[in-house]
């Protein structure tokens, strides 16, 4: 293996300090935030005598305004360096996490779920697949499973942490620190790992010497966008199948659900043009 060779995959390795910083995204937010909402549902119901069913539709209002703001958060991506998009999201979920604590009527739950949806509908589906794209022109489905697994780890083990502080100390200071939890964790991470290779000046992992040369040539702050428009993938019969299966996946476990995001997202992205 000559220099040349060794310096090229150097270059590439730090993709997978970018993963790393995915799965400690995931965690802190799918896992803990998103995974953990059900253990909250009961201990609030019997403190503020509400029916669950109608406690529960704070949870539902938030992914309906997740659905309309994700849209124009994946455009943000395109305007900011993703960094700190992610970075104010963070702030964004944790912070209205928090806000829940507070929270004493059923009308202030529904209103600090659009909050929460704010910064979820960054996080939750279109944070990660972009990282991972940018950084990742080989192993990309590999990068990306291993990073949304971690909603399922994040979920396993925040439900007992989570659980256990609601039961000593109730669930306004659950909220307070699952919000805290995802304060402390994502910020740093997005803010010092998680860059684009434009930020870092190196070539994605698995990009040919081509695309290496013309990264370096043509740097910019968010990276160059690949794959196809929304225009392009509306006009796809495989994005309406892909559509159809986030359809069915979503009334079930939500690992799936997520996952299925990101392949959609994966798709649009590593496209041919």
């Amino acid at each position: 293996m000559n220099d040349a060779t060794t310096g090229d995959t150097a270059k590439t390795g730090y993709a997978w300090v970018v993963m790393a910083g995915c799965c400690l995204l995931v965690f802190g937010t799918l896992g803990t935030v998103g995974g953990t909402a059900a253990v909250f549902l009961y201990p609030i119901s019997v403190d503020l005598d509400v029916p669950i069913s109608t406690l529960s539709l704070y949870l539902s209002i938030s992914a309906i305004v997740m659905a309309f703001l994700g849209p124009m958060a994946g455009k943000l991506f395109e305007k900011i360096k993703p960094r700190y998009v992610m970075a104010m999201a963070s702030v964004v979920l944790g912070g209205g996490c928090a806000l829940y604590g507070l929270c004493g009527q059923l009308w202030q739950f529904y209103a600090v779920a659009v909050i929460v949806a704010a910064g979820s509908s960054v996080l939750y589906f279109i944070a990660v697949p972009t990282m991972i794209t940018m950084w990742f022109r080989a192993r990309t489905a590999f990068a990306m499973s291993v990073a949304l697994a971690f909603s399922g780890i994040g979920s396993m083990i925040m439900n007992v942490v989570v659980g256990r502080i609601i039961d000593t100390g109730g669930w306004r200071t659950g909220f307070f620190a699952v919000g805290l939890i995802c304060v402390v964790l994502c910020v740093p991470v997005t803010l010092l790992l998680l860059k684009t290779p434009q930020e870092k000046n190196l070539a994605p992992y698995g990009a040919s010497p081509e695309a290496k040369s013309e990264n370096a040539k043509n740097a910019q702050p968010s990276g160059a966008p690949r794959g196809l428009t929304v225009k392009q993938a509306l006009a796809t019969p495989a994005f309406f199948l892909m559509f159809i299966g986030q359809f069915c996946f979503r009334p079930r476990p939500t690992s799936c659900s997520r996952l299925s995001v990101g392949w959609i997202w994966l798709w649009m992205r590593s496209a041919p043009d």
